[in-house]
């Protein structure tokens, strides 16, 4: 049988006995998504080589948020058709308007462009997952640690 708690006194200690936990794993949670954040923008520039794009179309979509954006790169090999990429990165603020020349990343084998701007917006956004992730783990181990010294030890006298 499940022990519930009976009362909400009860229910809120027991919440809060958990709350520790909670926040170390949470804590793992955001900083392993940060650390593969960090590492797919890093790994999206290891095969490509960094030339200047052009952005050929902004797509716009409405989102929960407000307005969110996707560039359209456009980049010409020697005497062969443009290549356009869309991306699957929707981002906003927009980051780039129609007809800008920007530096930016294109990988030969699979035909992916990335700009340099795009890359950075996911490196900083994983470098703040990371520390968040870092911070709450350090904070979920620091009050079970604490909780841990301050409960009296259950030996029989």
């Amino acid at each position: 049988m499940i022990n519930r708690p009976t009362t909400l006194s009860d229910f809120i200690f027991k919440v809060m006995s958990d709350l520790p936990r909670m926040i170390v794993i949470l804590g793992v949670f955001f900083g392993s998504f940060g650390l593969w954040m960090e590492y797919s923008s890093r790994s999206a520039t290891w095969d490509a080589a960094e030339v200047e794009v052009t952005v050929a179309d902004v797509e716009t979509e409405l989102g929960e948020n407000g307005r969110m954006y996707r560039p359209v790169f456009a980049f010409e090999e020697s005497a062969r058709q443009p290549v356009i990429y869309r991306g699957n990165t929707w981002v906003s603020p927009k980051p780039h308007e129609v007809g800008d020349v920007v530096t930016g990343f294109y990988n030969y084998e699979t035909g992916e462009i990335v700009s340099l701007e795009m890359i950075e917006r996911a490196r900083y956004m994983g470098r703040i997952l990371i520390v968040f992730g870092v911070v709450a783990t350090l904070f979920g181990a620091f009050l079970l640690r604490w909780r841990k010294a301050k409960t009296p030890s259950k030996t029989l006298k």
